[in-house]
């Protein structure tokens, strides 16, 4: 069972920057944005802790300016047509492809918090008594100091290239009903209470809106604060399997867990 609040996340238009967002109902001072130009330098704060490091298989260790270049370059070319295209579908009340989650990066606006009604810059947080409101995690962050747009990490779904390449007769549409999930936060965020929630948000604000059938998720067994957190968020775990671990992270067979959410079936 997932741990959302009765408050569903969903996709709004930034008329200020030009760009959607998505804001965690629990968490309303943390809003999801697409890349900036200007996270060349937080992807490598990101990625290159030894902790969150360790558990990514694929993603290259110690990453580089020169690794995060290319990631921007490549995976985000056609953010600026992906974000047109939704603020349409916004404006048409239609409902985008079930495409790469567009708004990956996780990031600190206090003004859109209900904590100061006042302040609040969305109308759908300007509510002091909201119940759906975790306030002690808010109150946690608050006690941080963080700047305005303090980057917090990355959470993201996308399609599952995987089981399309190796499927027989799949078709491309319903191929893309399948996503994986994927996130990472910034150290001095772990154990505030924000990654459920956060991965809440992904898959209620976007994987659900978009006609996301099923998410994946390969977890590593010795990462047991994400395979609780991924249990919390209503996911069950399939399978596993022995890996091969790359000799740059330590190298050396471990095992990983397969874990499924279903698409609720009261979404429409």
């Amino acid at each position: 069972m997932s741990s959302s609040s009765s408050a569903r996340a969903h996709v709004q238009w930034d008329e200020e920057r030009s760009e959607p967002y998505m804001i965690i109902p629990a968490v309303p001072s943390i809003r999801f944005t697409p890349l900036r130009s200007t996270d060349g330098q937080n992807f490598v704060d990101l990625y290159n802790d030894p902790e969150g490091g360790q558990y990514a298989f694929r993603r290259p260790y110690p990453y580089d300016l020169e690794c995060s270049q290319w990631f921007m370059d490549n995976f985000h070319a056609d953010l600026d047509m992906i974000c047109a295209s939704l603020k349409s579908h916004l404006e048409h009340g239609t409902r985008p492809p079930a495409t790469t989650f567009p708004l990956a990066m996780m990031r600190y606006v206090p003004t859109c918090s209900s904590v100061n009604g006042s302040t609040a810059t969305d109308s759908s947080y300007s509510k002091l008594d909201r119940p759906d409101v975790d306030q002690a995690v808010e109150d946690r962050l608050s006690e941080m100091n963080l700047s305005p747009d303090t980057f917090l990490g990355s959470f993201t779904s996308f399609p599952n290239t995987n089981d399309i390449a190796n499927s027989i007769g799949e078709t491309s549409k319903s191929a893309s009903r399948t996503h994986m999930v994927a996130y990472d936060l910034m150290p001095f965020m772990r154990g505030k209470g924000v990654g459920t929630r956060a991965l809440d948000a992904v898959l209620e604000g976007w994987n659900d809106w978009v006609g996301v059938e099923e998410t994946i998720a390969h977890i590593q067994e010795s990462n047991v604060a994400s395979r609780t957190m991924i249990r919390r968020c209503g996911f069950d775990e399939v399978d596993s399997e022995i890996w091969q671990w790359p000799l740059e992270k330590g190298g050396g067979e471990r095992r990983v867990f397969k874990y499924v959410r279903g698409r609720p079936k009261d979404v429409k």
